[in-house]
């Protein structure tokens, strides 16, 4: 039992610490502040999380990373934006 909580009690922690993230990180795309990221800050920010991630990916597998293309930079985009309006909340991701 006392384990289970302990287990509760560090969920709870990372999920404070990955919120924080997402807002500092959200911080720096969401260009004019309000709150939701448009077309070209969209860009700008799977372009950037797509390579950290194809990076790390690469550096675990042993092999160079790829340059990730502006067409998977879309895909992903269009798979973010759950209603289809065109912008990217932080609900959505």
């Amino acid at each position: 039992m006392l384990q289970d909580l302990a287990q509760e009690k560090n969920m709870a922690n990372k999920n404070t610490v990955i919120s924080h993230l997402i807002d500092h990180v959200w911080a720096q795309y969401d260009y004019d502040g309000n709150g939701f990221l448009d077309e070209t800050e969209s860009r700008d920010f799977m372009s950037v999380v797509l390579q950290m991630n194809e990076n790390v990916l690469a550096k675990s597998m042993d092999r160079d990373p790829v340059e990730i293309d502006e067409k998977e930079v879309h895909v992903a985009i269009e798979q973010a934006d759950d209603n289809k309006d065109g912008k990217i909340t932080k609900e959505e991701l």
